[in-house]
C-alpha cells in the first residue's frame, strides 16, 4: 500500500480511538457512562479494528490477484 493511502486511512473516522472521539461528542460531559458500557464500547471499538485490519488485508490481496491475471491476460 502507498504511503499516501497509509496516511488517508490513518486520518479517516473510523481510525484508531474513533469511538472515544465520537463519545465525547454524543455523551454530554455530565451525563455519566456505566463501567459495563465503557467496556463494550471498548470491545466494539477492538472489533471493528480487526474488521478494518481484515478488510484492508482481503482489499490488498484483490488488487494482488488482479495484478497478477492482467498479467497472464497481457504478457510483456
Amino acid at each position: 500500500m502507498s504511503p499516501d493511502m497509509s496516511s488517508s486511512m490513518a486520518s479517516s473516522p473510523l481510525s484508531k480511538n474513533w469511538l472515544a472521539r465520537l463519545h465525547l461528542h454524543v455523551i454530554p460531559a455530565s451525563k455519566k457512562v456505566s463501567p459495563e458500557t465503557a467496556a463494550a464500547l471498548e470491545r466494539l471499538e477492538e472489533c471493528i479494528g480487526e474488521l478494518e485490519s481484515g478488510s484492508e488485508k482481503v482489499f490488498r490481496r484483490l488488487l494482488q490477484t488482479r495484478v497478477s491475471l492482467l498479467n497472464i491476460h497481457n504478457p510483456l
